[in-house]
């Protein structure tokens, strides 16, 4: 059973860009790091008027970029004593106006960090807004007097260290949790905390900030973690910790997972070889059996992608063997997938794996959909990597080799399976409100495609799978689940898909640890580009493999 666990809290801790941990002081991890456009800290540098009222708001970095207000503004600066640890906090009583404003002009925000609290009150929670669904920090293209931005369906949100950038997550964690999320966006003539000109028909901020640092760069993830962690102990902030690990145990054995490198591909070649060349120097060191390609090898399917794909993949010919799971990015028609002609098989083609004592066999000779056979641990295992929004006639292929090897331990390797809410896909009862389906995305398939909750259905239940994994569902990066088979045995699920992130997902891959007491697995995420480990919880945990 997976032992990630999730802690709510009443602080919120805003961080537009990626996540990770580290540890020195909170004043060096920030004024230290490079690209710091400006820094506020309420227990720092606040003018206050004859009322009481915050009129400046002094910037700590040398760039003197100060935040002005009037002596009007709802503005105050009080202390939260259990909320931010004693320190003080600026509460915002929801101003007409812009209470604060910075003149921004000709400024870019690639890293935004904002420590703070909201109210309970029943006005728009966040700190600017055009609508109530909109996110906590927004602005909108071509308006002027907008604080910050991130279109709320492509940002990549993390609550409490694990990814989820449902409308529902991102409104909760206005009220609790910590909010990760990843974008870039403009800072206009004038960026404003807490206010609005009303007849752009925004919404007034309410709540307390106790910190803001902007950057004009995308911190890596060792920098955005110093920063994470210094804060939350700072402010007392309980961030749900990392399980913490082990290191790595004489005897255990590794699979490693690749998910959705299509931006790679398309973009930056060199980060896919970078992954794949890490695996290939590091396969004695965690003795890595086995690597698990989940799909969208290539974006748009030109050639040089696809010969950027097959480069990078490549690197692992006659050193560690691999399996790849057809994406949808790397469709081409129906018709061609029923004639066995993928793109995938032209440029990975079954004669290239045929000599591999791994290798298992192909439907229909194509590699769009292949299984493979090793033994780790003391167990032998059968991978299954089947092909984007599975046929009915593959699900039947699939049963049929399983019934060949019913004594090994099954895992499931395919594009679309769970979605950001850990449920499976499952169109039948959910219909398009679950993006990127493989039905919807499927128009010209007639009735012939397998979601996830069909494949659950069909075969995963049915069969010896210890595991499923896929990629494809955008957003948030992560997630998981567990669900128990018509034998009575857990089916750990699990989805890692990083391609939202800065730079096509910063190289970061998926480890997955067998212990050799044959029933432990240690999930890391690690960026051979950074050389740095993800440490939250959606992306460091421990789960147990049936027996």
């Amino acid at each position: 059973m997976i032992t990630v666990t999730r802690s709510v809290c009443t602080t919120v801790l805003v961080l537009w860009s990626a996540m990770g941990h580290g540890a020195v002081s909170p004043t060096n991890a920030i004024d230290s790091t490079s690209g710091l456009l400006y820094h506020l800290d309420a227990a720092l540098g606040v003018t206050t008027g004859e009322f009481g009222n915050v009129t400046h708001w002094a910037d700590r970095s040398t760039n003197h970029n100060d935040f002005v207000g009037a002596e009007t503004s709802t503005v105050r600066l009080i202390a939260r004593e259990a909320a931010f640890n004693g320190l003080p906090v600026l509460s915002f009583g929801g101003a007409i106006r812009n209470p604060l404003a910075l003149n921004s002009r000709g400024k870019t925000a690639k890293t935004v960090i904002i420590v703070q609290r909201t109210t309970a009150s029943t006005g728009f929670e966040g700190i600017w807004g055009v609508a109530d669904t909109d996110l906590g920090i927004r602005r909108n293209a071509g308006r002027d007097s907008q604080g910050w931005a991130v279109d709320k369906h492509v940002a990549s949100i993390h609550v409490n260290g694990i990814a989820d950038n449902t409308v529902d997550a991102i409104q909760a964690v206005n009220t609790a949790g910590i909010l990760v999320a990843c974008g870039d966006w403009n800072m206009y003539s004038s960026t404003s905390l807490g206010g609005y000109f009303p007849y752009y028909g925004g919404r007034n901020w309410k709540g307390q900030i106790a910190e803001v640092a902007v950057y004009d760069r995308v911190l890596t993830g060792a920098e955005r973690a110093t920063i994470t962690d210094c804060l939350g102990r700072k402010y007392n902030i309980p961030i749900t910790p990392s399980v913490d690990l082990e290191p790595f145990a004489p005897g255990s054995w590794s699979l490693v997972l690749l998910p959705d490198t299509q931006n790679y591909s398309e973009q930056y070649p060199g980060m896919f070889a970078a992954q794949t060349s890490w695996i290939v120097q590091n396969k004695d060191r965690y003795d890595i059996r086995y690597v698990l390609h989940l799909g969208d090898l290539v974006n748009c399917g030109t050639a040089r992608e696809w010969q950027h794909a097959k480069a990078a993949m490549s690197l692992l010919d006659g050193k560690v063997p691999y399996a790849i799971a057809h994406g949808n990015h790397d469709a081409t028609s129906y018709k061609d997938m029923i004639a066995g002609k993928s793109l995938l098989g032209r440029y990975f083609p079954v004669a290239k794996f045929a000599s591999w004592p791994t290798f298992g066999g192909a439907m229909d000779g194509d590699t769009a959909n292949s299984f493979h056979l090793f033994s780790a641990g003391g167990t032998d295992w059968i991978v299954l990597a089947l092909e984007w929004a599975p046929r009915n006639k593959t699900v039947q292929w699939a049963h049929d080799v399983l019934a060949k090897y019913p004594d090994r331990k099954a895992i499931l390797a395919t594009h679309a399976y769970l979605y950001i809410d850990n449920t499976r896909y499952d169109f039948a009862k959910k219909g398009a409100s679950q993006a990127w389906d493989p039905h919807t995305l499927s128009p010209d398939r007639a009735g012939d495609v397998n979601d996830g909750e069909e494949l659950w259905r069909k075969l995963v239940r049915k069969n010896n799978f210890a595991l499923t994994l896929n990629g494809h569902v955008l957003a948030k990066g992560v997630g998981y689940s567990t669900d128990t088979n018509d034998c009575g045995k857990a089916v750990q699920q699990m989805w890692v898909n990083y391609q939202n992130g800065p730079l096509g997902g910063e190289g970061y891959l998926r480890l997955l640890e067998f212990l050799p007491d044959g029933k432990t697995v240690q999930a890391r995420t690690y960026s051979p580009f950074f050389d740095t480990y993800l440490r939250d919880p959606g992306n460091q945990f421990r789960f147990e493999i049936d027996p």
